[in-house]
């Protein structure tokens, strides 16, 4: 069943429904549990109409409420249970993950079903174990239990710890863990004891593939033959940028490394763009901004992107159709994988009063303005949480405000959707709320937002848009 058919029958449920209750200034508070009902919020046909005033003279503003049912196509309230929502994630089949941390850095994993409107909790990890970088596992097997995976700190050597969270229990295992394509080993480093080591799932079995003390970053080859990774020179950068490191291959069959022809220094963070051919390196040092493509077939290598420190430059990438979105200096650049430039297009103007574009903006000297006139240089105000649909053919963005700051020109952003290379931009929603994340369902046909409530810390909300069929792209 679509997630729209799904929608249109949580409609018709509302209608008898007892509505949800709400965020307010009261001091109320839903209580949490293992598996809360959460029915959606009715939300009318149309955009909720500016309720006359009682003196007449004036429109009412419109509640906090009010913004929920008119910008989305129905709501529920996140259980206040002490955490706050930072982050969300959906499986495959559609189930909505939320990630949150309390101020005794535990971390929580929410789930909310919209088949049947319930939140329930599903992990909570316990004690200082902050976690990065959680994402949702590709099963190897059709019964194979949903499992998140992570890697965070540990207090204790080794410090870097990875994990596999399932409903059921957590898996804690020393050094950062990369399995391969078809699950059956896993590369691991910075377990303590230098180099990139194989470990067998079945047999726990171990053997040391690379030599050099911080090698890191394992990316495998599709046919799980070897992968590319960070060969530590033996040199350090200095000024805290760490090893300096090549690029290099290794082959489990041969046990051989080959070093590859590239620029030796710091690369960052590394990843597949088209696994085997291109990667893209996130190479900026000390909050600076860096991407650079790098084709191992051609041997060429193309910094994309140096820029200073700048909140407003956000990049996507898409395996399957091979582009990299860049958004930055009030335009969205789309490159190919081989690094040309494709298109060119400017950022949404004119949505708004806070989105005119400032006459005297100079791409070419960033530093002396700002794309949008009223956005000032104290609060960074532009594009955020840019990410591709699932299938490539259009890309989603926040505009507004970036961050939280007492500058602020407006308080929070608004949900675009657009073409591959950021034509025909289209405001999913109407007025600015403040969205922390936002994702795709797997179909592509809705986006689902977390938003925080403006009255009161601690309060968030799911707003589920359907994407308006009619556009082109």
């Amino acid at each position: 069943m679509s997630l729209r058919m799904l929608g249109q029958l949580g409609v018709l449920t509302m209608v008898a429904a007892v509505l949800l209750t709400s965020c307010d200034n009261s001091g109320k508070k839903r209580e949490a549990s293992g598996s809360l009902p959460s029915t959606p919020l009715p939300v009318p046909s149309a955009s909720a109409p500016i309720l006359p005033s009682t003196d007449g003279n004036s429109a009412k503003e419109p509640s906090f409420m009010d913004l929920l049912r008119s910008n989305f196509n129905y709501v529920a309230q996140v259980p206040e249970d002490g955490f706050s929502y930072r982050d969300l994630k959906v499986a495959r089949d559609g189930t909505i993950f939320l990630i949150g941390e309390n101020d005794e850095r535990r971390t929580k994993l929410l789930r909310y079903d919209l088949r049947s409107f319930r939140f329930a909790d599903w992990q909570t990890v316990e004690g200082e174990i902050p976690l990065y970088n959680l994402q949702i596992a590709s099963p190897q097997e059709e019964d194979e239990p949903l499992a998140m995976t992570a890697w965070g700190f540990s207090s204790e050597e080794p410090n870097f710890r990875s994990y596999v969270l399932t409903e059921e229990h957590i898996a804690e295992y020393r050094g950062i863990r990369v399995p391969s394509p078809d699950g059956s080993r896993a590369a691991v480093y910075a377990d303590g004891r230098g180099g990139i080591w194989g470990i067998e799932a079945r047999s726990g079995e171990e053997v040391q593939w690379t030599k050099g003390e911080n090698d890191a970053q394992p990316l495998w080859l599709s046919d799980g033959s070897g992968f590319i990774f960070l060969k530590d020179t033996g040199e350090e950068l200095g000024d805290g940028a760490g090893p300096n490191y090549s690029l290099a291959k290794y082959d489990i069959q041969k046990a051989r490394t080959e070093l590859l022809p590239f620029q030796q220094g710091f690369w960052g963070t590394v990843e597949w763009l088209e696994p085997g051919r291109t990667l893209l390196a996130h190479n900026g040092f000390d909050d600076a901004i860096g991407l650079k493509l790098v084709d191992l077939s051609s041997h060429a290598e193309k910094q994309l992107i140096q820029n200073p420190t700048d909140h407003r430059v956000q990049t996507a990438s898409h395996n399957g159709r091979k582009r990299i979105m860049v958004a930055q200096r009030g335009s969205f650049d789309l490159y190919s994988d081989m690094g040309d430039r494709l298109s060119r297009v400017p950022w949404p103007a004119d949505a708004d009063e806070f989105t005119a574009i400032n006459p005297e903006y100079d791409a070419a000297a960033p530093e002396n303005g700002v794309p949008y006139y009223k956005a000032g240089l104290a609060s960074p105000f532009g594009i955020s949480d840019l990410t591709f649909k699932p299938d490539g053919s259009g890309v989603s963005f926040l505009l507004g405000t970036i961050g939280e700051s007492i500058d602020e020109v407006v308080a929070g952003t608004r949900l675009f959707a657009a073409g591959p290379g950021g034509e025909e931009a289209y405001a999913l929603t109407k007025d600015y709320l403040k969205i922390r994340h936002h994702a795709w369902t797997p179909a592509g046909d809705a986006v689902i937002c977390l938003i925080a409530s403006p009255e009161r810390d601690g309060c968030f909300y799911l707003g589920v848009k359907w994407l308006d069929i009619s556009l082109k792209w």
